[in-house]
């Protein structure tokens, strides 16, 4: 027998689909697994395929007998990731011709939010996100991320350079001899190896005062990246 192409250990590292809240992420790493099962297509099309000219009649047997298959596994991987409330509204289409593009199609009409207001929310919250010293530099740096990947779910996307830039203006002015001595040395920035220079200089300013400061580079050039986006 053939080992099954989906398994709930595909989906482990993915929160369930709850709603509207947490849609921007989870399609944004379902269509990662997805495209590395070789599903992405199942879903990301028609819900039905037509036969092509010149096509045989085995050639055409073949690639329904493919299609169906690969609508049953992404079925399958839908129902996997969604949580009981989102199962309703997809198990209808079970076993279904086209079920897993039906599937995907109707939790996005579900949940997916207005993407323009929501990218807005969105950069305003990335703008109003700063160090806080009770707390500590890891959350800033984990929300300013995950913020990142929310708006990439949003087709947004916010670059490393620009991100990192969002962190450094948030800093108390105790780390920014750190952090501009890293983008002085790396003008292609990698937010894997910026975040290291701050948090090197964390525990010599414990008693620093956190320093707000203006967000409006990070609003414009994520605004004009959204304008852009299809």
């Amino acid at each position: 027998m053939a080992a099954p192409r989906i398994s709930t250990a595909d989906v482990k590292g993915i929160s369930p689909l709850t709603g509207s809240d947490s849609y921007a992420m989870w399609s944004s790493r379902m269509r990662g697994m997805l495209r590395g099962k070789v599903l992405w297509a199942a879903v990301d099309g028609p819900d039905a395929i037509q036969r092509q000219a010149g096509e045989t009649n085995t050639q055409w047997t073949n690639r329904q007998r493919q299609w169906n298959e690969d609508q049953s596994w992404a079925f399958q991987a839908i129902m996997f990731a969604v949580d009981d409330t989102m199962g309703t509204h997809v198990l209808p289409y079970e076993s279904t011709p086209g079920e897993g593009t039906k599937a995907w199609t109707e939790l996005k009409e579900n949940c997916e939010p207005d993407s323009a207001a929501s990218a807005h929310a969105l950069v305003s919250e990335l703008s109003h996100t700063y160090y806080d010293r009770d707390l500590g530099l890891s959350p800033y740096i984990t929300k300013s991320k995950a913020i990142q990947t929310r708006l990439a779910g949003l087709r947004t996307p916010v670059l490393d350079d620009l991100l990192a830039s969002h962190i450094a203006n948030g800093l108390p002015i105790a780390f920014q001899a750190a952090v501009q001595s890293y983008l002085g040395a790396n003008p292609a920035v990698r937010l894997s190896s910026f975040v290291a220079a701050p948090r090197a200089a964390e525990p010599r300013m414990k008693s620093a005062t956190p320093r707000r400061t203006s967000h409006a580079n990070v609003s414009k050039t994520t605004a004009n990246t959204n304008d852009s986006a299809p």
